[in-house]
């Protein structure tokens, strides 16, 4: 009997471990399954993370691209600013020159308009003395003028007296 209960105790041990090795086994089937899916689940997650990287390199790519792009538009700008730098720095000389220029043609003028008033004053004086000199000629004509006539009529009764005296001879 002693031993009947011995083997129910290792039968009643062994169903106990069995149901624990069943209990083990049912966990590690489920341990198994969860690895599995959680394998599947890491693959789809690794190919998800792949192509997130793939674009991610793309858009990496396009962004160096448009980074690339952005540095020449940059430069471009740069450029053209210092040209503008350059152009208003000339412009500006230009301007100073000009203004030099218009400065020394505004003196030149004024010279000029000074130069003008002292030549029309000068012409006024000779157009002056000229018809005053017209004026006197036009007096010592008119009396060169008289004289001659009297002469003229002075040798016109020389002459006529001549004539009568050849004619009454």
């Amino acid at each position: 009997d002693q031993t009947e209960d011995v083997m129910q105790q290792d039968i009643t041990t062994l169903e106990g471990d069995l149901g624990k090795a069943a209990e083990w086994w049912l966990a590690a089937q489920q341990r198994e399954k969860a690895v599995l899916m959680a394998a599947a689940q890491l693959e789809q997650t690794k190919a998800l993370m792949q192509q997130d990287i793939g674009g991610l390199e793309s858009d990496l790519s396009q962004t160096a691209g448009w980074w690339l792009a952005a540095e020449q538009r940059e430069k471009a700008v740069m450029e053209a600013a210092e040209q503008l730098r350059l152009t208003q720095a000339v412009l500006r000389e230009d301007i100073a020159s000009l203004e030099g220029d218009l400065s020394k043609t505004a003196g030149w003028w004024l010279e000029a308009d000074s130069e003008l008033e002292k030549a029309r004053e000068e012409m006024a004086a000779r157009v002056a003395a000229k018809e005053l000199e017209i004026a006197n000629l036009g007096e010592a004509w008119k009396q060169d003028l008289a004289m001659l006539v009297k002469e003229a009529e002075a040798f016109q009764a020389n002459f006529n007296g001549l004539d009568n005296q050849i004619r009454g001879a």
